[in-house]
């Protein structure tokens, strides 16, 4: 069992504006997954996607720098951060004066990799070019919804015996945008949109935004790594 004693999430906190690593809290995925029966060699590929978009230092004259951040967790990763403690930590460098976005671009890597102990890739896209690299970056689309489904659902909880075998291969994209998961600390809500496509399966799961940062986990049998990170609508 993960404890988040160590933590900041559900506590009040301080805000620090000078660079802190020390506040990134590691959350090993191992005890997770072995509640799920998962042990050993993974029955999938992926990496989660994070987005941060209130990224914030000093360049060496004073001024205010911004960036939008993307970092990729491979889900081989023995541990990844807790998003609350990355919420702090990438806020600690609000009054940092760094020489360059790629001096920032190398600690977040340097630090978030010591973390997760895997390598972590990290992307900067600074302010100048938000207006070119953002607009392009909102989902089309391409998958069919099922959230008009005419259905009656009584489950509260996943149930596999409700999943149904067809007897030959359908070849589909489906999406939904109303998964809702809770915090396992604080017992609040997250919504997702959510995309599958069986009998090879792919999940892609795009997550609301907290605290400037929308976390978006994807795993797939026969894929290593989502194709895009394009935000939906609703994020």
């Amino acid at each position: 069992m993960t404890t988040f004693d160590g933590s900041p999430l559900g506590k009040a906190t301080d805000y620090p504006d000078r660079y802190d690593a020390s506040l990134l809290f590691a959350v090993p995925r191992a005890p997770q997954r072995a509640a799920l029966g998962i042990e050993g060699n993974l029955p999938f590929f992926g990496c989660d996607v994070w987005n941060a978009y209130e990224i914030t230092w000093l360049d060496l004259q004073g001024r205010p720098r911004l960036a939008i951040g993307e970092f990729r967790v491979r889900a081989e990763s023995p541990a990844m951060v807790e998003s609350k403690s990355l919420k702090l930590y990438l806020g600690s460098f609000a009054q940092e004066p760094l020489a360059s976005a790629t001096v920032l671009r190398e600690r977040i890597a340097t630090d978030l990799s010591r973390v997760c102990d895997d390598e972590v890739a990290v992307a900067l896209t600074p302010s100048a070019t938000f207006e070119a690299a953002v607009p392009p970056r909102i989902a089309s689309t391409r998958s069919e919804s099922i959230d008009e489904t005419d259905v009656t659902i009584e489950a509260s909880h996943p149930d596999p015996a409700l999943l149904a075998h067809a007897e030959a291969p359908i070849d589909e994209s489906l999406s939904s945008a109303l998964f809702r998961s809770t915090c396992p600390v604080t017992g609040q809500p997250d919504y997702v949109a959510n995309r599958c496509r069986p009998e090879r399966l792919s999940v892609y799961a795009r997550f609301m935004r907290r605290g400037g940062i929308d976390i978006n986990p994807f795993r797939s049998n026969f894929e290593h790594a989502p194709p895009d990170n394009i935000r939906t609508q609703r994020q």
